[in-house]
């Protein structure tokens, strides 16, 4: 998960700019990896857009994991195998989940 945070805008930066340029690169404390956290939820958004069920059971995993902070697991592989400050893991999950509706 940690390397699609760091590489998913670099993927995607034609289309983020043309689709997506306020969503994305208008972010408070703007980092590539959290405009790449931003896209990641719009598609992810998309993609689940037509099954509400696994769109709400993505979303409590997702919140599952920002409240255990420290505690989660999943942080602490993507902090063990990227050069990813926790802080910035959690602020990227928040955003994720923030652009899930």
């Amino acid at each position: 998960m940690g390397f699609i945070l760091l590489n998913y805008l670099n993927i995607h930066q034609e289309r983020a700019v043309m689709e997506y340029h306020e969503e994305v690169y208008k972010l408070e404390n703007f980092s590539i990896t959290k405009a790449g956290a931003a896209l990641l939820g719009l598609d992810i958004n998309i993609l689940l857009s037509d099954n509400k069920t696994n769109k709400a059971k993505l979303k409590a995993i997702i919140e599952t994991e920002i409240k255990l902070k420290e505690n989660s697991i999943l942080f602490n592989q993507i902090l063990e195998t990227n050069h990813i400050k926790f802080d910035d893991i959690l602020d990227c999950f928040q955003i994720l989940n923030q652009k899930i509706k």
